[in-house]
């Protein structure tokens, strides 16, 4: 399997972000890596940082656009113009990358399809965000336990499920995690910290709600919320307990 690592990005307005975020980039260990900046018009600061970022390193790439994408629109898009990358970093750009995400996830790789591990929130809100260390279809889709910022995965997950959903802005990346779990792919967890997840009053994380899946998957909602929600629950508080009391 090629190292070869795809981060899409796309920055509309958050100029105040974009040090930070590609700074943390530029310092990871694994260095065969690709950034791809989309900007749908930008009013802020961005282009003249993206000048300055481009110049500095040829790995990081940016495209001003007039039309306006969704996050899974540009996300799509970005890995469909570059078909030699097979792995994909899946990153905002008001988080930073811890300098080891990138070397851990591609290791990890080698036996599964998709990463995904530990992040500190920090910003507005400050806390510890430990995931369930095992996940399939039926506990993705009463709950989105994995940040995704934290994920790395490989591309043949997102031709099989055929990529991103464009059509909302929000949820792409849980939407995403469900397709790829229902079809079967291998999650796995690393334990330790791979992002500094930013929490902030425009940031959208973790807000999915159950009546949004429910629309999105119908036939299945009744039969798989009667058999795991009263379990998921109770599993899902001993695990935060013993995660805080460090058993």
């Amino acid at each position: 399997m090629t190292d070869k690592i795809l981060i899409p990005l796309l920055c509309y307005n958050y100029s105040k972000f974009l040090p930070e975020c590609l700074e943390s980039i530029l310092r990871q260990t694994h260095k065969n890596w690709k950034v791809v900046v989309r900007d749908p018009g930008s009013t802020d600061n961005t282009k003249k940082l993206m000048s300055y970022y481009t110049k500095k390193d040829s790995r990081i790439n940016y495209i001003r656009e007039k039309c306006q994408f969704s996050q899974g629109g540009s996300r799509n898009k970005t890995i469909n113009e570059n078909p030699d990358f097979h792995i994909i970093a899946y990153h905002d750009v008001d988080d930073i990358m811890m300098p080891d995400r990138l070397e851990q996830s591609i290791k990890a790789l080698s036996d599964s399809h998709i990463v995904y591990g530990n992040a500190r929130k920090f910003g507005q809100k400050h806390y510890f965000y430990k995931p369930f260390p095992y996940v399939n279809y039926k506990l993705l889709y009463h709950g989105n336990m994995i940040c995704g910022g934290t994920v790395c995965f490989r591309r043949n997950v997102w031709v099989n499920v055929g990529g991103f959903y464009e059509k909302e802005d929000i949820y792409e990346d849980y939407e995403f995690w469900l397709r790829a779990a229902k079809a079967g792919f291998k999650f796995k967890y690393l334990n330790q910290i791979l992002v500094l997840n930013r929490f902030h009053s425009k940031s959208i994380m973790h807000k999915v709600r159950s009546n949004q899946i429910e629309k999105k998957y119908p036939t299945e909602h009744k039969t798989i919320k009667k058999i795991t929600l009263r379990l998921l629950s109770k599993a899902w508080q001993m695990y935060v307990l013993l995660t805080h009391l460090n058993f």
